[in-house]
């Protein structure tokens, strides 16, 4: 399974191989992604311009939700069952969980600094947050 944005068309696809065959299936708009991420069952585009995810069904390509979050998400990853989401503008880490569908919390990580990058650390267990 394969997602992957048409930047000139503002939309997402996904990509399945059933047999020798690739199936190519639209899921829908995202404006301005900053990640694309997934799961068993969902794909997930985090929208700076729109400051929202955007949940697609992988097995239906369909529109799951919409999710409001802090303004400027610039980086997200997946551990476990939640998603956490780097918003640059004011400084925030989302949490959304994936079971919930929702946003849990919001962390300030202060506005003196401009946070825009969160990477997965190789125990899988911890990460870190940059700018």
């Amino acid at each position: 399974f394969i997602s992957f944005y048409d930047e000139y068309k503002a939309l997402l696809y996904n990509m399945t191989k059933n047999g020798d065959e690739y199936i190519v299936q639209q899921a829908g708009e995202i404006k301005n992604p900053s990640r694309i991420l997934s799961d068993v069952a969902n794909v997930y585009g985090i929208s700076r311009t729109d400051s929202s995810i955007s949940v697609f069904d992988k097995t239906t390509g369909k529109l799951v939700s919409i999710i409001e979050l802090d303004k400027k998400p610039t980086d997200a990853i997946i551990i476990g069952t939640k998603i956490f989401i780097i918003c640059s503008k004011e400084g925030y880490l989302d949490v959304y969980d994936i079971v919930q569908n929702k946003i849990i919390e919001r962390n300030s990580l202060g506005k003196d600094e401009f946070y825009s990058k969160i990477t997965l650390m190789p125990d899988e267990k911890n990460a870190i947050i940059t700018g």
